[in-house]
């Protein structure tokens, strides 16, 4: 009871010391993870910004970045000291604020104001093969499920998907495969059987119906507002099935939409601003079964992390990123990797035939012995392993058609 009275009466010294001060400023939580949604559910891993003032002033030992542990608990220091853990598992950003303002409240004279934002979630990678419109690695945020992950590359009018398997490597390199019946999903709604949660490298095989699909719908997916199956009828246009999913967002690229043909299983490019237009050569007449996929307008605005970090691979280039954020995005260096020769390739990904090479020694950089660097649209950062300075050509030439294949 008195260790609990004396850090209230901390707390309550530190906030009148506050108050002395001419101006403070608020934690900038602006820096936050882009796949970061007002209803992402927090978990292991997560990387929370926080928050704290009192009466509008920043309380700075509370005003940082935390990482949440293997069971999405944050533990937090109030006075220097620690305080019961407090579990954010499966909480939205507001109920995290709220939870969080309960625990710490107590140990103030004045309740506090939290405010919580997602700095950083886990990254998972899979692959996926078979009757969809993408198939290889794709990236997607720790806790997404198989419907995500069909979201993200679509597929075909004839794939299976009440026959769907996922081969799994298990922590003692077991692999387990899982039969998944996703028609169930959507038609009665996902649970840990029909849409499971995926996993670190899960393997997604698709397979291609047997039989041709019965039922007369027009599939919409990709950058519409309502993705999903819409009744055919009779004289339907592609138009006419943007308009059924309300049309396109403002990621879409009008001009990189793809009609998939149930009829001969072809594809066509089409624009979607000349369909709207009526113009004939775009705005073509459907059959039942054919599927439209809109695809992400590309900026072009990319830069790339290779070589001995965790998630390796080309990441949008948005608002100011320098190359130790890099670092982190791409989830920090391996074991092996070789801090002190990393290499920065500018153009490498725009202008292969201009790339300038600047070497780095990370080292000096976290020491602030040398500046960190903004990168630029076009920039690879190279990090080799141990004893081996760079990525052969035929390494970087393979990463490159994986980055534009698609």
């Amino acid at each position: 009871m008195f260790a609990h009275t004396r850090v209230t009466i901390l707390r309550f010294v530190i906030a009148l010391l506050l108050v002395i001060q001419c101006a403070v400023s608020l934690a900038d939580l602006s820096a936050l993870d882009p796949l970061a949604r007002p209803n992402t559910k927090i978990g292991p891993g997560f990387v929370i910004s926080m928050d704290v003032t009192v009466r509008g002033l920043e309380d700075q030992e509370l005003c940082t970045e935390f990482t949440l542990d293997k069971d999405a608990n944050l533990q937090l220091l109030l006075g220097g000291q620690p305080i019961s853990k407090i579990n954010l598992m499966g909480l939205t950003v507001s109920q995290a604020e709220m939870k969080i303002q309960k625990a710490i409240g107590p140990y103030y004279a004045v309740t506090p104001d939290v405010s919580v934002g997602i700095a950083k979630i886990p990254r998972i990678q899979v692959i996926l093969e078979g009757a969809t419109f993408r198939n290889g690695l794709i990236t997607l945020p720790l806790g997404d499920k198989l419907s995500d992950a069909l979201a993200q590359t679509g597929y075909e009018p004839s794939a299976d998907l009440s026959h769907i398997q996922i081969i799994r490597m298990e922590a003692n390199n077991n692999r387990t495969t899982l039969n998944v019946n996703f028609s169930q999903a959507l038609e009665q709604g996902g649970n840990q059987y029909t849409d499971p949660v995926l996993q670190n490298l899960d393997h997604i095989l698709v397979p291609i119906s047997s039989a041709p699909p019965m039922n007369q719908t027009i599939m919409v997916l990709g950058e519409v507002r309502n993705e999903g199956a819409y009744p055919y009828k009779r004289g339907m246009t592609v138009a006419d099935a943007l308009s059924d999913a309300n049309g396109l967002l403002p990621t879409a690229d009008p001009n990189d939409v793809i009609l998939r043909r149930a009829s001969d299983t072809n594809y066509m490019t089409l624009s979607a601003t000349k369909a709207e237009a009526n113009i004939p050569t775009d705005n073509i007449a459907l059959m039942p079964g054919d599927t439209i996929f809109v695809n992400t307008k590309d900026t072009g605005l990319r830069y790339a992390v290779v070589g001995a970090v965790p998630t390796p691979g080309a990441h949008e280039l948005q608002g100011t990123v320098t190359l130790s954020q890099a670092i982190v995005n791409a989830g920090g260096f391996l074991p092996n990797a070789d801090r002190k020769h990393i290499l920065l390739i500018r153009n490498m990904l725009t202008n292969p035939a201009k790339a300038q090479n600047i070497p780095i020694d990370y080292d000096k950089l976290v020491a602030k012995a040398i500046p960190d660097i903004q990168l630029q649209a076009g920039d690879m950062i190279q990090v080799p392993t141990k004893g081996r300075r760079s990525m052969p050509l035929l390494d970087i030439g393979m990463f490159l058609l994986k980055l534009f294949a698609f």
